[in-house]
């Protein structure tokens, strides 16, 4: 697939260097610049994996104040991106309920579905071609397409934000990009798109707003300011880290719920159209 494999190659941002270092240094616009920066993407994150836009808020706020705190952990200045997803999602499984994530409302759907009161038949072709082919995989190979496909990480970046060994999340994401293709050509089929266009139009809609970001909203940036002056973050777990200085995730119910939660998929994959509440 031809598709597949762009979430593999290597990149970096030369102004996540910059950043770091102004965190580093004690820098008094640093926290500013670094929420202005990522406040957006990581809220798209949490949001998906909270389903809550106030869980997500304080998760968000409390990874960035857990960077500024902890930052003289990061592994590598380049590598300040995929470290801040590692301590969103951290903040995340300490906060999520995924009770729910059998039952047809798992929240790595809500960021591509439609709005409960939205007509079936009125739903964007693409939108919902792609929300039934994600409900068809697991929330493990969903997460990775989220974060290669919406927030352009690289699997290398994954890998460490996911605390998986980099042969198994190349894995996860090539096998998984390549049936959700699959499965998006057939969806498309079964709306009356047929012969090469298929492949076309499935590759447009994996690479349209689908996968756009949620923006976040104002609370986030005034919760963010109210716990900016603290001394230390208010996590309500202390950060711990491996020893290459990658976040490791909490040993909670939440995320053991969520671990139980990975190996098969959601309720929603045999029923695609039952409405999820979509992110705001």
């Amino acid at each position: 697939m031809s598709g597949a494999l762009d979430g593999l190659l290597h990149v970096t941002d030369p102004g996540d260097s910059a950043l770091a270092r102004a965190l580093a240094s004690g820098q008094a616009n640093a926290l500013p610049r670094l929420y202005d920066t990522y406040a957006d993407r990581l809220f798209s994150y949490a949001r998906v994996l909270t389903s809550d836009d106030s869980q997500a808020s304080e998760a968000v706020a409390f990874a960035l104040l857990d960077a500024r705190d902890q930052i003289s952990r990061l592994p590598d200045v380049q590598q300040l991106r995929p470290w801040l997803y590692g301590l969103t999602r951290r903040e995340c499984l300490l906060r999520a309920d995924y009770s729910d994530a059998r039952s047809g409302n798992d929240p790595l759907l809500a960021a591509t579905t439609v709005p409960t009161s939205a007509n079936p038949d009125d739903i964007d072709r693409d939108t919902m071609a792609v929300r039934q082919a994600l409900a068809s995989l697991t929330t493990a190979d969903r997460e990775v397409i989220e974060l290669v496909k919406r927030h352009g990480l690289t699997i290398e970046q994954c890998s460490r934000v996911l605390g998986l060994h980099l042969v198994t999340a190349k894995t996860t994401f090539v096998d998984s990009a390549t049936r959700l293709e699959r499965m998006v050509e057939q969806a498309l089929v079964s709306t009356g798109v047929s012969g090469r266009a298929t492949k076309r139009a499935a590759r447009d809609a994996l690479s349209a707003s689908s996968f756009a970001l949620t923006v976040a909203p104002p609370a986030l940036r005034e919760l963010t300011r109210s716990v900016m002056s603290a001394p230390q973050a208010l996590s309500p777990e202390s950060v711990r880290f491996n020893r290459r200085g990658w976040p490791l995730m909490p040993a909670v119910a939440g995320a053991a719920t969520a671990a139980a939660a990975m190996t098969a998929p959601t309720a929603a994959a045999a029923n695609p159209a039952a409405p999820v509440t979509a992110a705001s």
